[in-house]
């Protein structure tokens, strides 16, 4: 009491507390970063290193099970996977949740350092960094002008990409597309063997002429001059004269090879809507904020095209900023929404504008004030904090209902000042209050506890449920009962006039009417306390058949407005050959009402592990507004659509919001030694989810038919001509990847210097066989040392936990889910017989489902025992705490129905719901069990106490779950930017408070007077037994008397 008065009598000091609250949380929203989703700071550590020229095979055992062993020691690895491929290796290392990033880094770097030199010689320096899972570009921009490509790739390189390079928050700015000029030096093989030389020789003389070194001082009296060899390469001319001795004299370059002022051989390719483009990619810093940088990137762009030559079209592909704004715009419409319909129900209810308007203010207040403590804690502006306090206004407002109707109740029964009956209403019921915020409160606490990626998505959601929920606790007993006495009026007994009052009178015998019917009906549900027991635990059973109807997945896709397509030809396709095919795509694209423009690429850079023979469109959208389909429906019209496109293999995928594995959703890892073994189970997966509805672009990782030549070194003429196989690959690698050693500079830019063998001979297999190889002997021709020939080999050999892996995987149609048809694989794959030595693991986003089905369970029953440990001690009873927690299975019953009638899965999203309905609907249980115990205090009996407490407590239990059910309507409906996520926790929650504020209205009585009847039955029959025992006893105590006298 003494609480409430510092505020209700220093109205003042209130107003001036809440309005510092209102001004540091205003500043302070201003202040959060916005993106999608919390920072997802899973550890995870790359090895990349780049062999050129090497096989896949030769890659996996020179480089990358080298590495592997290396790194399997490391403390805290959860698991390693690798790429092997034509020139890089790849391993990738996922370490737990509780490993410091930089430490595992570190530790990684250490053991690699280890093992360089067990490595190739020409193998690159391995590169250990960190992969963070938000480092996919959040933008691309596409450059085009009528130019040629090498002009356009010029300007993009150095000007362009420099300017972008220069905002601070982006960590990599990549080019793709284009030819990079460069100084090519093409040898003719046959001429290097007719004089004596070797690749090497050409290749060392470049480098060891086109130097540029200080060499010293010359000091002349009081005057320093520094000298300087200037030896570097003024003109192609220069590079053409340069003179090498042979044994048959001094000949020029120009003699052996010719110089051209060229471009590298093109590795990738970009378009912009069919035209030819230079793309950029931009990549954010983990800290950084999306929205802000892309701002800058939009500003940058409009600066750029007032620069440029007109002729130059600046196109921003990709703004991952428009999709985050767009989300976090549709939360606030749908929170303003929320408080409005609170508000309304509330009048409804309450129908008084006084005590709607002082419920109503409290909200935003209670919002607001939130986001300094969320700044405070480092959280962003996301999609899960602003969920939280758009799903939190319903619960907010409840405690403040509760706190008016009580204070309402003193001003009609007592005829209180206001003043009084505001601190005593409030005081009164305090304690229900604080036990209903503290529930709603104590089920985030385990969220703190939760691994796996659920544990790096959920808990700034539960935070700031809290934070609002303190906030909302905070007013309850300060403001609120300030506003109530200055605003509310004392009861005189005069019948108020006007249009409300009417409403008000109407509302209030209907309401008399409900409060009557329901007395009555439960007067008869406690007649026949069993049979509704009985009949609970009947519809409780019934629901579960509701499961048949709810499919499950990790998490719902959502409509971004994005669609990738990824295409993939046979492993030996020239980049010309793949270009050709993704034309016949694009042309069929133009004309698809809802694609507003798309952005091919095709190819990689060297050390990128995408092959010439692949490419990727990225398809937006028009505006959902303006479509009728959404990007998943899409996703489904185009496989149909490009079906028919010969030598193509298509994963189709509208782009979702929210972390994923990288995988196709379904995806079964098969593993182990024998390759022939391995391609045998997965095929066989292959054909069962091919059968299996609701599959598409169902298709394994692993390819096989690429042809290369495969050069297997004769170990002992080798040894006889006195070189190692280390030279022979170097040789190798010159001849056909060509060997930069040397930069060209002129007008103040740099340019790679590459020696090769000529085009015409590079082209023809046959010369291979050929090549000169020098030797310590003397020049001998390739087929002397070596054996050549063509195999057939894989693309890319992928390995899991330092085994050979195939993955077989499918994406998921939309109307599907992914768990229904994993367990429905799962069970044909149980009756496959497999070989010894070969394993089955899921991956993709089953794995993820089931680990965080495993993680949400926990913290689900976390969160029950929390609730009913903290119900027993506010109560100081712990059979009545396991009365309000009757309300749980109660909640269940319309969570199923809710899922299978709107057709929504059970999700990480449901489940968060789920969680939530704990701390919700016990509130129901708390407010009737404190009535009944007060009335008690009062000096009633149970059972004259349990009907009219109950019938008391009809009008705040509806208003208040009435009240929350409006609060989440908007965002149960799934509107807007990631609705599709939003809608399945509002859904859960509508549909559980309903069945568990119906059934707790009669359940919760009945179990009380139960258990009070059990109570008095026990204690009736203890006495009985105290009383028999007195009367034996008393026979003896007289004897005993007697004989003393």
């Amino acid at each position: 009491m003494n609480f409430i008065k510092l505020f209700t009598r220093r109205p003042v000091t209130t107003i001036m507390l809440f309005s510092m609250f209102l001004l540091f949380g205003g500043f302070s929203y201003f202040q959060l970063a916005k993106d999608n989703f919390p920072p997802i700071d899973v550890p995870w550590v790359t090895v990349i290193t780049v062999y050129p020229g090497a096989g896949p095979e030769e890659v996996e055992s020179q480089i990358t099970e080298k590495i592997e062993e290396a790194v399997a020691s490391v403390s805290g690895l959860k698991s390693q996977n690798s790429i092997s491929q034509e020139g890089l290796s790849i391993v990738a290392a996922e370490f737990e949740l509780d490993v410091d990033g930089d430490v595992a880094e570190a530790n990684m770097r250490s053991e690699v350092d280890q093992v360089i030199n067990d490595l190739p010689d020409d193998a690159d320096r391995p590169i250990t960094a960190q992969f963070d899972l938000s480092s996919i570009p959040i933008g691309q921009v596409a450059v085009m002008a009528p130019r040629p490509v090498e002009e356009i790739y010029q300007i993009v390189d150095n000007v362009i990409a420099d300017r972008f390079k220069q905002i601070s928050g982006l960590a990599q700015v990549e080019v793709a597309g284009g030819k990079e000029r460069e100084i090519v030096i093409s040898v003719s093989s046959k001429k290097l063997e007719a004089f004596g030389l070797s690749i090497l020789d050409v290749d060392s003389m470049i480098s060891s002429f086109n130097i540029k070194l200080p060499a010293g001082r010359i000091i002349e009296g009081e005057q320093e001059i520094n000298v300087k060899l200037q030896g570097e390469f003024e003109s192609l001319d220069v590079i053409r004269s340069l003179e090498i001795p042979t044994s048959r004299g001094i000949i020029r370059l120009a003699d052996v090879a010719t110089i051209e002022d060229s471009f590298e051989e093109i590795r990738s390719m970009a378009r912009m809507n069919g035209k030819t483009a230079v793309g950029l990619s931009l990549t954010k810093s983990s800290d950084a904020n999306t929205v802000e940088i892309m701002r800058k990137v939009r500003k940058e762009l409009a600066k750029l095209e007032q620069e440029l030559p007109q002729d130059f079209e600046l196109i921003l592909a990709k703004d991952a900023s428009t999709s985050i704004e767009a989300s976090v715009n549709d939360v606030f419409v749908n929170l303003g929404i929320g408080i409005l319909l609170t508000a309304g129900v509330l009048f409804l209810f309450l129908h008084n504008v006084r005590l709607t308007l002082i419920a109503t203010v409290t909200l935003p207040i209670a919002v607001i004030s939130t986001f300094a403590l969320m700044s405070a804690s480092g959280f962003s502006a996301n999609m899960m904090s602003l969920m939280a306090l758009a799903l939190s206004v319903g619960v907010l407002v409840a405690n403040t209902i509760v706190v008016l109707e009580n204070i309402q109740r003193h001003l009609e029964e007592s005829g209180d000042e206001p003043l009084l009956a505001a601190e005593a209403g409030t005081s009164e019921i305090m304690i229900a209050v604080l036990g209903s915020a503290l529930t709603n409160m104590a089920v985030f606490l385990p969220l703190a506890t939760m691994g796996g990626m659920v544990g790096r998505i959920f808990p700034q959601f539960g935070f700031t449920t809290v934070y609002a929920t303190l906030f909302s606790l905070l007013l309850s007993f300060t403001l609120t009962p300030m506003l109530a006495s200055k605003l509310l009026k004392r009861h005189t007994g005069e019948k108020p006039k006007g249009p409300i009052a009417w409403f008000g009178r109407g509302w209030e015998a209907m309401f008399k009417v409900w409060e009557k019917a329901y007395a009555a009906t439960l007067k008869g549900v406690l007649r026949v306390r069993w049979l509704t027991v009985f009949v609970t635990l009947v519809l409780l059973v019934s629901s579960f058949s509701f499961m048949k109807w709810i499919g499950g997945e990790f998490m719902p896709q959502t409509d971004q407005g994005l669609i990738q397509i990824e295409i993939e030809k046979a492993v030996d396709e020239s980049i010309e050959g793949t270009s050709y095919s993704i034309l016949t795509i694009e042309e069929r694209l133009q004309n698809l009402p809802y694609v507003k423009q798309f952005y091919t690429t095709i190819g990689g850079e060297e050390g990128s592990d995408t092959g010439v023979n692949e490419g990727k469109i990225m398809i937006t959208m028009i505006d959902r507004e303006q479509r009728e389909i959404s990007s998943m429906d899409a996703a489904m019209e185009l496989r149909a659509l490009l079906a028919d496109i010969p030598g193509v293999r298509l994963t189709i995928q509208a782009t979702s919001a929210g972390p994923g594995s990288g995988e196709k959703p379904l995806s079964a890892d098969v593993r182990g030694q024998n390759m022939d073994d391995l391609f045998a189970v997965a095929g066989q997966i292959l054909e069962i989810m091919r059968q299996e509805p609701g599959t598409a672009d169902v298709d394994m990782n692993w390819r096989l038919g690429k042809q290369e030549l495969q050069v297997t070194p004769d170990y002992r003429r080798c040894a006889d001509y006195g070189i190692t196989s280390a030279q022979l690959a170097m040789m190798l690698r010159t001849y056909f990847s060509g060997s930069v050693g040397s930069k060209y500079r002129v007008d103040g830019e740099e340019y790679d210097i590459r020696v090769q063998l000529s085009e015409e001979e590079r082209a023809d297999a046959s010369n291979l066989e050929a090549l000169p190889i020098q030797t310590p002997k003397g020049m001998v021709r390739l087929d002397s040392l070596a054996r050549v020939e063509f195999v057939e080999g894989p693309s890319k050999i992928y390995r899991s936990e330092r085994m050979r892996s195939v993955t077989a995987g499918a994406n998921i149609a939309t109307g599907f889910a992914l768990a229904n048809i994993q367990a429905n694989v799962q069970r044909k794959i149980d009756e496959l017989e497999l070989p010894q030595g070969v394993t089955i693991t899921w991956g993709g986003d089953t794995e993820m489902m089931m680990e965080s089905l495993i993680n949400m369970s926990i913290a689900l029953f976390l969160a029950i025992a929390v609730t009913y440990m903290l119900l027993s001690i506010l109560l100081e009873s712990a059979i009545h705490s396991l009365t309000i927690m009757s309300t749980l299975p109660l909640a269940l019953i319309g969570v199923l129905a809710s899922l299978a009638i709107t057709g929504k899965t059970l999700n990480i999203f449901s489940m968060m719901g789920v969680i939530m309905l704990v701390g919700i609907v016990v509130n129901n249980g708390i407010i009737l069990i404190d009535y009944i115990e007060e009335l008690r205090r009062k000096g009633k009996r149970w059972r004259d106490a349990v009907v009219p407490a109950c019938a008391m407590k009809l009008r705040p239990i509806l208003m208040t779950n009435v009240a929350i059910m409006c609060s989440m309507v908007p965002m149960a409906l799934g509107l807007g930017q990631g609705g599709e996520m939003r809608a399945p926790m509002a859904i859960v929650s509508i549909g559980g408070i309903f069945s568990s504020t119906f059934m707790t209205l009669y359940v919760v009585p009945v179990l009380y007077s139960l258990i009070e009847s059990v109570r008095e039955f026990l204690g009736h029959k203890k006495r009985r037994k105290t009383d028999v025992k007195k009367k034996k006893e008393e026979p003896i105590e007289l004897q005993t008397a007697s004989e003393n006298v």
